[in-house]
């Protein structure tokens, strides 16, 4: 576990805890470094829940989960943390719906990354209001419905990762909407119709 000592440093900007063994639930002290920006728990071995206490870190401006074995639901207080460009929970287990209120955050200007879990339900249209996203992966979760046209919105995309999912219906974007595009990948899905003649040179 975090030694909780490190819940005193009212200074500390970035915490780069990343790639150790830290065990353990995500300690609840740590929204209490509210000077934080930049925070790196990613590929531990953290276990339980996201702390609502996170939310208290109205200035994180960089946030990295991933590969931990984290689980349950986004909480609601997690909309208070609208400054944050880059968010990285993938390869956890999280579950449930995702909330609106992601569409809320400061716009990302690079990485909304948060595959590999157990997402469900409807990928929230309010995704498209994050136009300075560069990279979206929400592969290999369990989101289900069609497609939200609102993230054609999205035209500054290079990785736009939609595979092994449950979306159906057409794919709602033109090709020519997104001009940056290197990787785009949505199989296993349940897409249908045909796909536009352009979008051939975006498969890779």
């Amino acid at each position: 576990m975090l030694p909780s000592s490190l819940g005193n440093l009212s200074e500390l900007k970035y915490g780069e805890f990343g790639k150790n063994q830290f065990t353990g639930p995500l300690p609840s002290w740590l929204g209490n470094l509210t000077t934080l920006t930049d925070l790196s728990l990613n590929d531990n071995q953290f276990n339980g829940t996201f702390p609502s206490s996170l939310g208290h870190l109205t200035a994180l401006t960089y946030l990295c989960l991933g590969g931990d074995k984290l689980t349950g639901t986004l909480p609601s207080e997690f909309g208070a943390m609208r400054a944050l460009t880059y968010l990285i929970i993938g390869d956890n287990k999280f579950t449930g719906t995702l909330s609106p209120q992601l569409g809320n955050l400061k716009a990302p200007r690079d990485t909304l990354w948060i595959c590999n879990n157990q997402f469900r339900g409807t990928l929230p249209s309010s995704i498209g209001k994050l136009t300075a996203l560069s990279q979206v992966c929400v592969s290999d979760n369990q989101f289900t419905r069609t497609f939200p046209s609102s993230l054609c919105n999205l035209t500054k995309l290079d990785d736009l990762y939609l595979n092994g999912n449950e979306f159906t219906g057409r794919f709602p974007c033109e090709m020519e909407t997104f001009t940056k595009l290197e990787i785009f990948c949505l199989r296993d899905n349940l897409f249908m119709g045909s796909l536009p003649l352009e979008m051939g040179e975006y498969c890779l």
